[in-house]
């Protein structure tokens, strides 16, 4: 008996493969039972063996997949169709109603109707009578407008209380950290500027005036400005930028509440 081809091979091992367990079967093995089969050896043909069999295995487990889907769908559609049987047998003693008119306040004459959902899923778990909803289990529950309105109540309750100035219309500014006046604690900073209290930002745009008017910038580095001789003996550097200005006025510049006024310590 001669070889067998390529295409009687493939068959040959879908056949095996049906009725064996793939988690276990490894190319030898379908060699092994081929070569049974056939009466040849075919180990020369491996890579052919191992190609068909993955092959064989890849149609196996999509078919068996497909098979899987088709089950769990009919089981599904079985179970579906025994809770709606059991539904019918357990409806409430008093009318259930699921329609939207009802519920919102439909006429009274047509809250006895009953109308079957479409979805099983979207069926309602209460029945209203006489406007009052009701669960399965026979609890009084409030209808969703009612729970809507009593919502935006708490809402309203927690709000505080308008005072005397908003009813007026008169807002209370805020005073800016910026704006506030603090106290110059160093003489000759209070002499440069002309004044022994003033808000630091003020304090900073007067000085950076006067150095862009009078002072170069630095070779090194341009965001820098060389600073005067008396400059230079109140903040005790050589150059400062825009940004490096404001750490220097923070030192000599403290609240008039934690400082005293500069012209009492003169007196002292």
């Amino acid at each position: 008996m001669g070889e067998p081809t390529d295409g009687v091979l493939a068959k040959a091992i879908a056949e095996y493969l049906e009725t064996a367990d793939l988690l276990k079967v490894t190319p030898r093995t379908i060699r092994k039972v081929l070569e049974e089969k056939f009466g040849c050896k075919l180990k020369h043909r491996k890579e052919v063996i191992k190609n068909k069999s993955i092959d064989a295995i890849k149609r196996i487990e999509n078919r068996r997949e497909q098979e899987r889907k088709k089950q769990k769908q009919e089981e599904r559609k079985r179970e579906d169709n025994s809770d709606d049987s059991d539904d019918e047998d357990d409806q409430p003693v008093a009318p259930r109603n699921t329609s939207i008119k009802n519920r919102i306040g439909g006429s009274s004459s047509k809250r006895s109707n009953i109308e079957k959902p479409a979805n099983r899923r979207e069926q309602v778990t209460t029945f209203q009578v006489d406007g009052v909803f009701y669960s399965r289990t026979g609890r009084a529950q409030r209808s969703t407008a009612a729970k809507r309105q009593i919502a935006s109540q708490m809402r309203k309750g927690r709000k505080r209380p308008a005072t005397d100035e908003k009813r007026n219309g008169e807002k209370k500014k805020k005073k800016s950290v910026f704006s506030k006046r603090l106290t110059v604690t160093s003489p000759l900073l209070a002499e440069f500027l002309g004044q022994a209290e003033m808000p630091r930002q003020e304090a900073h745009g007067k000085i950076w005036e006067y150095l862009k008017e009078n002072c170069e910038y630095c070779e090194k580095d341009k965001r820098f400005r060389i600073l005067s001789s008396n400059l230079q003996k109140i903040f005790k550097v050589r150059r400062v930028s825009y940004f490096s200005l404001n750490k220097y006025l923070s030192k000599y510049m403290k609240d008039p509440e934690l400082c005293k006024p500069l012209h009492l310590m003169d007196q002292q």
